[in-house]
């Protein structure tokens, strides 16, 4: 009886976990979806790391004034080629305080 009641607690816990994770990619999905691009200037590249410091403008979908700031990329793979000058359209997102580049492009 014990058996089942453990196969029950690790079953249950580990549905919780997959739904929890599988909310937060949706709300991820649909503020990516929902976000507008942003003008800025590349101040550092950090290839190692995958983090930029960008030089923007106004971020309505944030309510972030223009300003000069670290953000996180959501895949390093996304800022080979990328260096220090470059002008750049680019999203970003806020997830539990860190901000990540959903997307970026060279303008």
């Amino acid at each position: 009886m014990k058996k089942i009641i453990v196969l029950l607690i690790v079953f249950l816990s580990h549905s919780l976990i997959v739904q929890a994770v599988e909310d937060a990619q949706h709300k991820v999905q649909a503020t990516e979806a929902d976000t507008a691009s942003t003008d800025g200037v590349l101040k550092k590249v950090n290839k190692a790391q995958g983090t930029l410091i960008i030089q923007h403008e106004e971020i309505k979908s944030l309510g972030m004034p223009p300003m000069t700031m670290l953000f996180n990329v959501k895949d390093p793979s996304m800022i080979s080629g990328l260096k220090a000058g470059d002008h750049i359209q680019f999203k970003a997102i806020e997830i539990n305080g860190a901000l990540i580049v959903t997307w970026i492009q060279v303008k």
